[in-house]
């Protein structure tokens, strides 16, 4: 059975490399004419991605908000209960101060692209150079952001991972009954 889905995977592998090269070889043999069009379409796509990838930031950056506050409701419950929750509460504060920091790592991105130097309003390039330089640095500041939220998610699942180890409830069966005396 095993043997089977590997070989069913080659042709999927296949066709995702068939179609990888031809991609590629667009370009190449494009017309002597078409280049510098070709590259201002290339830098207008990835204004079109940047901006996808900002607002799907946004949700993330938003999640990671309205899942802190769950956080804080289920650390407010474990506290009722009587326990310690001090390292949970303290991960918790540091996460929500790191997702600030990449809200404002946010912000700069999405300033940049909304500023969109080098591009007119329809998101066509209007100075490669200067859209470049839009594009590098609206980049830059979603890798940040992307980055401090990951850390920030790292640590807050290492704090919450051990928060679960030490307050693990483990039930014992009770005893069987003793067989009855003939």
């Amino acid at each position: 059975m095993v043997q089977i889905m590997r070989w069913g995977r080659w042709p999927l592998a296949l066709m995702v490399a068939l179609l990888s090269l031809s991609v590629g070889w667009e370009q190449t043999f494009a017309a002597p004419g078409t280049s510098q069009d070709s590259k201002t379409t290339v830098i207008e796509r990835n204004y079109a991605t940047a901006q996808a990838h900002l607002k799907l930031q946004d949700t993330a950056l938003t999640r990671f908000g309205a899942f802190a506050d769950k956080l804080a409701e289920v650390i407010a419950t474990a506290q009722a209960k009587g326990k310690d929750t001090t390292a949970l509460e303290q991960a918790l504060a540091t996460f929500r101060q790191k997702l600030e920091a990449a809200r404002a790592t946010w912000q700069t991105a999405s300033d940049t692209l909304t500023s969109h130097a080098g591009f007119d309003a329809q998101g066509k390039v209007t100075d490669a150079a200067t859209a470049r330089e839009t594009l590098k640095s609206a980049r830059t500041a979603m890798q940040s952001a992307h980055t401090t939220v990951l850390s920030a998610r790292t640590e807050l699942r290492q704090a919450l991972t051990a928060f679960r180890k030490a307050n693990r409830t483990v039930v014992t069966p009770d005893a069987p009954p003793a067989p009855a005396q003939p």
